[in-house]
């Protein structure tokens, strides 16, 4: 890092835009123990990775960043899972069926969310030395093909991050720090839908440049399966629960054809990064109904001919899910280091509980949202924030039906209001 630089002062905040309450018993508890496991392999694993790099810098996603039910839900979305925004929350996402799916044996969805930094105080990692991207952008999109109890399909989730370093520096210029991560998933639906399991084969890219255009750096990480989820949602009852898991994934430096390099010592006045590092990351969820709707619904290409096909609308769905992530291991924070300050993220995994509530208060016409989540720092002596969020869907005729939907997002230093169009169901 350049030792001549300082902190600058603290910015105002930013504006972001973007176009269970019960126990199920010894079922539930050997499904924590199970991912407990998982979780301590990955974090040996994301131990041993970055113990062979040099400065490394980390791309963690505090805010929830999906389709405006998830954000609506306060990221509570583990054991709901469904449509293709949820791709990457749970891979079982894949092959599980909406409950107003068609009752055809092929279907399919897409999704995509943007959210668009403006302004020179945008806040997402919660750094207290006053290091903000000039503009951020967080985006994902993703698309499946259902095939009975089968489903296959693809996502990818980006962030790019641009920062102009201050006038202090002699030659004003810009920085712009991008990651991608992205594959191919499948997943399969086991005997009449109780469970569905699914997994993503994908590998990582990211790119620094520098505005003077002397120097660009590339790093990648191999193909691999990196994230894996599951759904148990047993017939005719209210409740289900669902967990995933993504293992870290390191991005080395490397060429346009995918081969090693080793490369300059710095990039532009900045220390050239040896690494990216994507945390691991476990979550848990439960999901409980109340209401005539039914949770758990034999999925519609299993349905004998014939079948009612009508569904009662009124319902009270509640989420709570559990996410832990792994140690940053010494690595920095994208904000600090592109501002050329130095802010090591903490050495232990931090947990983020998040909770939401939604219901149909108008029959086929409203659907009203409300969540919070803990967003946890992940740098040492800052404790986190809370967040509350909320949303609606809104019925509207013309043509088709259409649905009008609206998510917020709003925490200390942190804002975010999206609207969007689809398809009422």
């Amino acid at each position: 890092m350049d030792a001549s630089l300082k902190r600058g002062p603290p910015r105002r905040p930013g504006l972001l835009v973007r176009v269970e309450t019960q126990c199920l018993g010894a079922r539930w508890l050997g499904e924590v123990r199970a991912l407990c496991v998982a979780t301590g392999l990955a974090a040996l694993l994301s131990a041993a990775a970055a113990q062979a790099l040099g400065p490394t810098l980390e791309f963690y996603e505090g805010p929830v960043n999906s389709s405006q039910r998830v954000v609506g839900l306060g990221g509570a979305f583990a054991a709901v899972a469904e449509g293709a925004e949820a791709h990457l929350v749970n891979p079982a996402a894949f092959a599980l069926r909406p409950l107003f799916a068609k009752k055809r044996w092929f279907d399919w969805d897409v999704g995509m969310s943007v959210f668009s930094g403006l302004g020179a105080s945008v806040n997402l990692d919660q750094n207290r030395l006053g290091a903000r991207a000039d503009s951020a952008r967080l985006s994902q999109i993703g698309f499946n093909l259902k095939f009975g109890r089968l489903g296959v399909g693809f996502h990818m989730r980006s962030q790019d991050y641009a920062l102009r370093v201050t006038p202090r520096e002699r030659l004003p210029a810009t920085f712009d720090l991008q990651q991608s991560f992205g594959g191919f998933g499948l997943a399969y639906a086991l005997g009449d839908g109780e469970w569905v399991l699914g997994t993503v084969m994908g590998l990582g890219t990211g790119q620094l440049s520098h505005s003077s255009g002397s120097a660009e750096l590339r790093l990648g990480s191999p193909l691999g399966f990196h994230n894996f989820g599951f759904v148990h949602a047993p017939r005719g009852e209210r409740w289900r629960i669902g967990g995933s898991l993504q293992l870290p994934v390191v991005l080395r430096p490397e060429d346009l054809q995918g081969d090693p390099v080793t490369p300059p010592e710095t990039l532009g006045n900045r220390a050239t990064p040896g690494a990216i590092l994507l945390p691991w990351q476990a979550a848990m969820g439960l999901a409980w109904m109340w209401g005539r709707r039914p949770l758990n619904q034999l999925p519609g290409y299993l349905e004998p001919a014939g079948s009612p096909s009508a569904v009662a609308r009124d319902y009270v769905l509640a989420t709570a899910d559990l996410v832990l992530t792994g140690p940053g291991n010494g690595a920095v924070g994208v904000q600090p280091y592109l501002a050329g300050l130095s802010a090591p993220i903490g050495r232990i995994g931090t947990p983020s509980v998040r909770a939401g509530v939604e219901s149909e208060v108008l029959a086929n016409r409203l659907v009203l949202r409300g969540g919070s989540y803990f967003e946890p720092s992940r740098y040492q002596g800052s404790l986190g924030r809370v967040h509350a969020t909320g949303g609606a869907d809104v019925r509207l005729t013309w043509g088709w039906d259409w649905r009008i939907t609206w998510c917020f997002d709003i925490a200390q230093g942190y804002v975010n209001s999206a609207f969007g169009l689809g398809l009422w169901h």
